[in-house]
């Protein structure tokens, strides 16, 4: 995030190093100037008060005054030993005698501005020339120029941004300015920059942190940020910019002026758009979205053609990672960074193979080929939703809510008129979009992440919100579908999903958003997602609108769990915590807790509540216990609840809840013969396969197995089969079971 804040300010930096201090040596005519200013002494906290915004307009003008009148007195009134030029530190030594309060600059910084002298103005590194130091002082003025132009939007910050109120509009035109500025800088000063090693630039950091803060650079400072960014650079350089890898050449000037402020604006966009709420974006999300589109297809297709055969190298991306793992920049291991860039881009965004891990590869315009598509997907789809809703809401269509009626009364063409390409593929997505009401059940809670369960299987309104989350769900479901499934189909094998976790699952784990029990679980969670959702169809593969729901039931625990977690750490007054900073909850009073605070925490499944009150204290508990039971298989009752614990006691009840939303159609909270009729469909398939190897191959035996479990809640035992398949190849026995004896029955059949 602070790279171009950094670079920019260790820029100004450094080119006032270029005429700051130098040892005692002086050769000079005294003259009549303002002596003992020392207005230069105060650049480290002037720059410390511009990269935080705190930096006045006087002192800012100040500043560059002050610059100015220093450099101008010096070549106006003093002549060097040689009359051709001078030596550095003779301008080094005028700075500190007049400007710098006595604070002389090291020998070993003054070298490093020489050698970004010559790179930026041209000229020897050993000597400045007149020419040299009126070149120095135009550069001055045009770093005035763009100071003061971003001085008043400073900090550059996502977050700063917001915290300031800045709408989408008001940041748009900073990031405007910020990009205008940079640019104009670098037309302003090209012509006379050359080649400048990177070898220098991390010295001349390190020396200003020294020379700033002879004292020690404060923890944490952003010079030290800048030196770690500065190693780092080459191998960034050869592959954001172009090759070579070790220094910046003449012809590199132009494009980093181009490039590197557009990288940081895109990067801050994200950053904003993510962060940002809808009313603070005043309707320009899908416009922010299409600009980081339309801006990262433009630069990668710019980058590409600086490099020999508009190829990126796998050797060049193995360059960068292990740089940024020397450097500490990097969040996960160099070989789990290298293999998820090889998959993301050989196979995920360009839809193809990936091939050896070990393998090489090379990102070309082709890597982006899937994801151009998907990503047009989504945005079509997006035009869509919004005229849906503005056509009934007008400008306050984020706040509105439509029937299944009445999003199917809309033409499609409608819709597509108001697309952007108006093709094929916009039809695809608006056809897609007004299929999620009779696709897909979960309902998102106003502008939220929670997913909601209503008592009945009618979903009677859908959000804007809802209709945006769910459409992107299936932008990003297609990508993948595209990557891992063959040409026309309509679902993932349980062999194609286990290649698409097992390629992103050691980031996951290195990035510490998930361990080696949820990996152990993922087969699993997969297995429920095609018994227990609403569009569970029982068969091993993960279907689009399966892939839908499990996704979003899956972001809502890892959004509400959390808050479950505390609320009930809060009520037991636990203080210990694990290794990630969650605390860790004494067993006995996170059963009592979550049994009494229950309207609370399952306040997204009010049948769940309602049937939790009807309860009496010990059946809360037994609630409970009958859950922790399956959930905690293994554990010993006594050990302290995680946060894995809250987010399993979040996701069993949205399938309990999913399931009586489904079969209940009476609504009288319990399962009936007939109801379970219609729910035997979907779990015919897992329980065929579960007796199939016990020897029972019959459908009737299928069929007894199921209405077993419901009738008595739990398995038959061994000696038991042949009598109780007897008895229910006759006929069933008649049951009605409500939520508890649903949560029973659930952990029997996942132990089938």
């Amino acid at each position: 995030m602070r790279f171009k804040r950094c670079l920019l300010l260790s820029f100004i930096l450094s080119l006032s190093g270029c005429s700051l201090r130098l040892n005692d040596k002086v050769t000079k005519q005294e003259t009549s100037v303002n002596t003992g200013t020392g207005c230069l002494s105060q650049a480290g906290d002037l720059l410390d008060r511009f990269q935080k915004g705190n930096l006045s307009p006087g002192d800012h003008d100040a500043f560059y005054a002050c610059t100015n009148q220093a450099l101008t007195t010096f070549l106006n009134n003093t002549d060097g030993k040689n009359k051709d030029f001078y030596e550095p530190s003779e301008l080094g030594n005028f700075l500190t005698k007049y400007f710098l309060n006595g604070h002389a600059i090291q020998p070993a910084l003054l070298t490093e501005s020489m050698a970004l002298k010559t790179a930026l103005v041209g000229g020897s590194p050993d000597h400045l020339s007149r020419d040299d130091l009126r070149h120095i002082i135009g550069v001055f003025e045009n770093l005035r120029g763009l100071t003061g132009a971003l001085r008043p939007i400073m900090p550059l910050d996502a977050k700063s941004f917001l915290a300031r109120g800045f709408s989408s509009a008001e940041f748009d035109a900073a990031m405007k300015t910020f990009v205008t500025a940079v640019g104009t800088f670098g037309e302003k000063v090209k012509g006379a920059q050359g080649e400048y090693p990177f070898a220098h630039f991390s010295s001349l950091i390190r020396e200003l942190g020294i020379y700033l803060y002879p004292n020690g650079v404060p923890t944490d400072h952003w010079t030290g940020y800048m030196l770690r960014l500065a190693n780092a650079a080459p191998p960034a350089k050869s592959i954001l910019i172009s090759p070579p890898r070790d220094s910046i050449t003449a012809d590199d000037w132009a494009k980093i002026y181009r490039l590197a402020p557009r990288y940081f604006a895109s990067m801050l966009r994200v950053q904003y758009f993510i962060n940002a709420p809808f009313s603070t974006l005043n309707g320009g999300g899908l416009a922010t979205v299409e600009r980081l589109f339309r801006d990262f297809v433009t630069m990668f297709d710019f980058v590409l053609k600086q490099h020999p055969g508009n190829a990126i190298s796998s050797d060049e991306i193995d360059d960068l990672v292990l740089t940024l793992y020397d450097q500490k920049m990097l969040p996960c291991r160099p070989e789990t960074a290298r293999q998820f860039v090889k998959v993301l881009f050989s196979k995920v965004l360009s839809g193809g193979p990936t091939g050896d891990a070990k393998a090489k590869f090379s990102i070309t315009a082709d890597s982006l080929t899937n994801f151009k598509e998907n990503v047009t997907f989504l945005l079509e789809g997006l035009h869509g939703v919004e005229a849906l809703f503005r056509l009934k809401f007008g400008d306050n269509f984020a706040n509105g809510s439509l029937t299944a009626q009445e999003i199917a009364a809309v033409p499609d063409a409608t819709l597509v008129a108001a697309t952007t390409q108006r093709n094929s593929l916009s039809a695809e997505a608006v056809a897609d979009l007004k299929r999620i009401p009779t696709d897909v059940h979960t309902v998102f809670a106003a502008d939220t992440w929670d997913v909601v369960i209503p008592e009945n299987s009618t979903v009677s309104q859908f959000s804007y919100f809802h209709m945006l989350k769910i459409h992107s769900f299936r932008s990003l479901n297609r990508l993948l579908m595209n990557a891992y499934a063959k040409p026309g189909a309509t679902d993932l094998t349980s062999d194609q999903l286990n290649s698409l976790v097992g390629d992103f699952f050691p980031l996951l784990l290195d990035l510490h958003i998930a361990d080696d029990s949820m990996r152990a679980s993922i087969s699993k969670r997969l297995q429920e997602a095609t018994l227990f959702l609403y569009s569970s169809n029982g068969k091993s593969g993960l279907t689009m609108n399966e892939a839908l729901e499990m996704e979003a039931l899956m972001i809502s625990t890892i959004e509400r769990a959390p808050v479950t977690h505390d609320l009930i750490a809060s009520a037991c007054g636990t203080t210990k915590k694990d290794a990630d900073g969650n605390f860790l909850i004494d067993a006995g009073c996170y059963r009592l807790q979550l049994s009494a605070k229950a309207p609370k925490v399952w306040s997204y499944l009010p049948g769940l509540v309602r049937y939790s009150d009807s309860l009496p204290a010990s059946g809360k508990l037994a609630l409970f216990d009958t859950m922790a039971s399956f959930l905690r298989s293994g554990q010993k009752t006594s050990d302290d609840y995680t946060l894995a614990d809250s987010q399993s006691f979040t996701l069993l009840p949205y399938y309990v809840e999913l399931l009586f939303s489904r079969y209940d159609t009476n609504g009288d909270g319990h399962f009936d013969n007939q109801e379970a009729n219609a729910a035997y469909l979907v779990f015919e398939p897992f329980i065929a396969e579960k007796a199939d190897a016990k020897g029972y191959t019959a459908a009737q035996d299928h069929r007894a197995i199921f209405d077993f479990l419901l009738a008595y809640q739990v398995l038959p035992t061994d000696d038991k089969w042949d009598y109780f398949f007897r008895r229910y190849v006759t006929g069933a026995k008649t049951f009605s079971v409500d939520r508890g004896q649903v949560v029973a029955i659930f952990s029997k059949l996942m132990s089938l």
